[in-house]
């Protein structure tokens, strides 16, 4: 078992290695009082024995479990984690890590969930994944078993292209394979996991990945969402340049539909101005009217420009 310690307050977080190795990251909304977190590791078996209908199957490395009707397996550490003696309010976010190795061949690291044991059910709280550090972050109102997993199936949906505006922009975004959707209830207490982020890149004309750049080089600010609806969803993805000294030197959106279910990839062209740090900021939105609604929280990057 390891423990953590929280000290009261606003946005308070608090990291500690993890039982099986890697590092677990827990942040608090609001913690109101200090206290300590327990982390301990269980074994698929061991929760099994105690709950029969926890795990349809388990396995050696692995276990499979229904999530909303499909299945899933899991893809790392089972973890228990007692936030009891912690008094908090508001959203609690949970960073773990996950094994690639576990992945079945062909299986996209942006696939990897974040599931949350209800005490009656599996559900899907993931918020993002980073698959260069190999965890996946879920958001949650309490805890009690939480893993990170992968689920079992998936369909394709047909593909659409969307089209830019705003900015002086140009692109395409499409959709491509589904994994996973809910039904429209799950959004009255999930509003801004209607489209969540997948992935997110910065990219030369050429499609490489890149971290930094020279003044005036053409960049591609490149995202995927999922939209986890069982209906299609028009959206707006707005993407914000911002300069170290937080003025916008860019603006500009991709809009579009995205069919049930589907991924959505949307790519912003800018034009890098003078040296210095910037913060880009993708916002996912219903449209890009006077009253636009949310779909998504929204996603904040940094990128060095040097001379």
């Amino acid at each position: 078992m390891t423990t953590a310690s929280v000290t009261s307050g606003t946005n308070v977080q608090t990291s500690t290695s993890a039982p099986g190795g890697g590092t677990i990251t827990i942040k608090f909304d609001n913690a109101q009082s200090s206290g300590q977190i327990a982390i301990e590791e269980k074994s698929a078996a061991s929760l099994d024995n105690q709950t029969s209908s926890i795990f349809d199957v388990v396995g050696t490395f692995s276990a499979a479990f229904t999530v909303n009707g499909g299945t899933a397996n899991t893809a790392g550490t089972i973890y228990e984690i007692d936030i009891s003696a912690i008094g908090h309010t508001g959203f609690i976010d949970v960073t773990i890590p996950y094994d690639p190795n576990l992945l079945p061949l062909g299986t996209s690291e942006n696939n990897v969930k974040f599931y949350h044991w209800t005490g009656t059910a599996w559900e899907d709280v993931t918020i993002s994944v980073d698959t260069t550090a190999n965890t996946v972050t879920g958001r949650l109102t309490s805890l009690s078993p939480v893993v990170a997993g992968y689920p079992s199936s998936a369909s394709t949906n047909t593909s659409t292209t969307t089209t830019f505006g705003g900015g002086g922009g140009g692109g395409s975004a499409t959709n491509v394979i589904i994994n996973q959707s809910f039904p429209a209830d799950y959004f009255n207490t999930h509003p801004l996991q209607k489209l969540q982020m997948q992935d997110s890149s910065f990219k030369t004309l050429a499609g490489n990945t890149i971290f930094g750049a020279k003044p005036g080089q053409q960049v591609n600010v490149s995202a995927t969402f999922h939209n986890y609806q069982q209906v299609s969803q028009d959206y707006a993805i707005i993407v914000q340049i911002l300069d170290q000294n937080g003025f916008t030197t860019d603006l500009g959106w991709v809009t579009g539909t995205a069919d049930a279910g589907a991924n959505i990839d949307g790519s912003r062209s800018w034009t890098v101005g003078a040296a210095g740090e910037y913060t880009v900021k993708i916002y996912v939105w219903n449209g890009v009217s006077n009253s636009p609604t949310p779909l998504s929280e929204i996603t904040t990057k940094s990128f060095s420009v040097t001379a």
